[in-house]
């Protein structure tokens, strides 16, 4: 799967990396987009026109298109809103916005169920769901990389030795060691019961 600064959305074939255009309803650049580990028929896609989309893989169609609303339909702040990231459950769409928010949302008809103001400056760049769905953690454009109750939406965690923006964020299946990548060219692993880091490669 790739997207382009152009709205468009390609399907590209490991054997011999040809590409196939699968969309092109998006109006704005794509900014990014996510499989759901184990799950081939749905992805989600995050466009600077501000909206994340859910899409069936099957046929391509959207399922669900979140924004960065208020229930009462106004948009929150000023400017142009959009997201940088976005992961999904059988239940719930997060999502990372460039104005450092973090929205949640019911992945059925988009309502938000909560979000996390300030949660870094510059923009949150990248997301991920514990297994246990207990807390999630995000990177931002500073380089930081923070982790968050769910519940609470309190911060639990911080990591600081990346210098520039947050690129990738990967949980192991244990739900304690964190994989971080960054602009910075460092790849880092992060125990979070110590909060320390386990090795660098650069």
């Amino acid at each position: 799967m790739a997207a382009s600064d152009k709205g468009f959305i390609y399907r590209i074939r490991t054997a011999d990396f040809t590409q196939m255009l699968l969309c092109e309803s998006h109006t704005e650049p794509v900014g990014s987009a996510w499989f759901m580990p184990g799950v081939s028929d749905k992805f989600i896609t995050t466009c600077e026109d501000g909206s994340v989309r859910l899409w069936d893989a099957n046929d391509y169609s959207v399922i669900a298109r979140c924004t960065a609303q208020s229930n009462a339909g106004k948009m929150e702040g000023a400017g142009n809103i959009y997201a940088n990231c976005a992961i999904f459950t059988d239940e719930v769409i997060i999502s990372g916005w460039a104005d450092g928010t973090i929205r949640a949302y019911r992945i059925d008809n988009c309502e938000l169920l909560w979000k996390i103001e300030n949660a870094h400056k510059g923009g949150v760049t990248a997301v991920c769901l514990a297994s246990n769905y207990k807390f999630v953690c995000s990177g931002g454009m500073e380089g930081e990389v923070r982790v968050w109750e769910v519940r609470s939406r309190e911060l639990v965690s911080h990591l600081k030795e990346h210098t520039s923006k947050v690129t990738k964020l990967q949980l192991f299946a244990d739900d304690v060691h964190l994989l971080t990548c960054a602009r910075d060219r460092s790849i880092l692993l992060w125990d979070l019961k110590s909060e320390k880091r386990v090795q660098a490669q650069t």
